[in-house]
């Protein structure tokens, strides 16, 4: 997976980093040494999460934020697309369509 999105950054976070967070980091640094490419594991930085936060939350809502940031297009677009018909919105007065 490093390979692929190639992360500037990696927080380890849980209750398994909070046993022995020394200890996770060395093991997950060397093994993801030896999987990632060597030109991708130089501009990675592998840590132990300080922030009370949930770090999977935290991280997929600035990849969202980046995205959008990247391409605004796609976001205006999709917006002047029609609405779609929500199969199981069905009412006494016809079907409810939801815009998404």
């Amino acid at each position: 997976m490093v390979n692929q999105l190639n992360p500037g950054l990696i927080v380890l976070g849980d209750e398994l980093v909070d046993i022995c967070p020394p200890r996770l980091l060395e093991v997950v640094r060397r093994c993801v040494r030896k999987g990632v490419n060597d030109l991708i594991y130089r501009e990675l930085s592998i840590e132990v999460n300080h922030l009370e936060e949930s770090p999977a939350l935290l991280g997929a809502g600035a990849y969202a934020a980046q995205q959008v940031l990247a391409n605004p297009g796609v976001l205006i677009h999709a917006r002047e697309e029609s609405p779609v018909e929500n199969e199981e919105a069905v009412g006494q007065k016809g079907r409810v369509r939801v815009s998404i």
